[in-house]
């Protein structure tokens, strides 16, 4: 099964955040967390449900005003169950913007047909996640202080963890993943509205694709807020989901 073939990206491009606050604490571009600001700005969401910026414990969380964008920028390698944060009870008569990796965007698509409702979906791209435990046990075995951890990023093979001023390197074949996050297929969110990553941009940039309408009506209350450019290699996106497609499909659930 192959997901790449079918895919129908609206609008593709690269872009920064105009916000300085964000720019300060981004992971790439800071384009997430901008879109974020943005719909809770021009009130074109109610409410945005996301994983918190928390290095230490995978929390998810509720937003409604754009001054708490910046509670969610940044990237996290951990499994985050971001969809209990979602009020069901009340989802109907709200309008709820949900960020999230593949398998979450996955559940929320689901969801929508299941409760006749209706989410703005804002997938990442994702290779795999990791359990937390993992992560904070061989920070431990090392005597480093997990509560410190500031930011991290993905460098090639290694999780490069970022403690006050000093840089901690982590091979990614040490961590441990989910079997069904090694089997899944999906580099890009495909049911999302828009997905973002930094696959195809450089270091300091987001890409964007944008694969819905409802995608295309949200990045255009956020483009103010952004330097967008349209000189993306969407090449190397989709050169990113055939190989994740290549590798889950030798996987064992």
């Amino acid at each position: 099964m192959t997901f790449t073939k079918d895919i129908n990206i609206k609008y593709s491009a690269k872009a920064k955040t105009r916000l300085e606050n964000i720019a300060q604490i981004a992971q790439n571009g800071g384009v997430a967390s901008t879109i974020v600001y943005a719909l809770l700005e021009e009130k074109a969401v109610d409410e945005v449900v996301a994983a918190a910026r928390d290095f230490n414990a995978p929390r998810a969380i509720s937003i409604t005003n754009s001054s708490d964008a910046v509670k969610i920028s940044g990237s996290r390698y951990f499994y985050t169950p971001i969809l209990q944060k979602i009020d069901f009870s009340r989802v109907k008569d709200k309008k709820v913007c949900i960020i999230g990796l593949p398998c979450h965007i996955r559940a929320a698509f689901n969801l929508e047909k299941l409760m006749g409702v209706k989410f703005l979906k804002i997938g990442l791209f994702c290779f795999k996640n990791f359990y937390l435990s993992s992560i904070k046990n061989i920070l431990e075995s090392n005597n480093i202080n997990v509560e410190k951890i500031n930011r991290m990023e993905v460098v090639k093979k290694d999780l490069k963890i970022y403690i006050d001023s000093s840089i901690v390197s982590i091979k990614l074949s040490e961590l441990k993943s989910s079997t069904k996050c090694l089997s899944c297929k999906c580099f890009i969110p495909f049911e999302a509205d828009i997905a973002l990553g930094n696959a195809g941009s450089s270091p300091s940039e987001t890409t964007i694709l944008v694969l819905s309408n409802d995608g295309l009506k949200a990045l255009k209350v956020a483009e103010k807020y952004l330097e967008v450019d349209s000189n993306v290699n969407i090449y190397q996106v989709l050169k990113m989901q055939k190989l994740k497609e290549k590798i889950a499909s030798k996987k064992k659930i």
